[in-house]
């Protein structure tokens, strides 16, 4: 083999190299940016290890599978939203009661307080004519 033959060769490898790499990264990011790619990370790197898939074919098998660890919960009917919803509502409504509490605010601007016996004694005292008395 002459060495045109062999050069070409090895810029045909590393061409072909080059575009099979940037064809599965391609391929990898659709399915990563796929809406049923989370929960199914591991089925989905299972799959993207199937050269034969396109990333359309793995994203279609991505959205018949389960999400991992999330059980699917069965369908509440309408009673059972609007239960659920009252009773989310309820505590909420709870937590925030008991964060507040009684305003400290002085109605009286923060001002000293009359000792209202005394001026009760007091009016009394002028009454009786006692004024000097106490």
């Amino acid at each position: 083999m002459d060495d045109e033959t062999k050069a070409a060769i090895d810029a045909a490898r590393t061409e072909g190299r080059e575009a099979g790499s940037k064809s599965a990264t391609e391929r990898m990011n659709k399915v990563f940016a796929s809406e049923h790619y989370a929960g199914r990370e591991a089925a989905a790197a299972k799959l993207l290890g199937k050269p034969n898939l396109s990333a359309e074919d793995i994203t279609e098998l991505l959205a018949d599978m389960p999400k991992a660890g999330v059980p699917e919960a069965p369908a509440l009917t309408e009673e059972q939203q609007r239960a659920a919803a009252e009773e989310a509502g309820r505590k909420e409504m709870q937590a925030a009661l008991e964060q507040n509490k009684n305003s400290d605010i002085d109605a009286g601007g923060g001002a000293p307080q009359p000792d209202k016996r005394a001026a009760a004694d007091a009016v009394w005292d002028k009454a009786y004519g006692l004024k000097g008395a106490r």
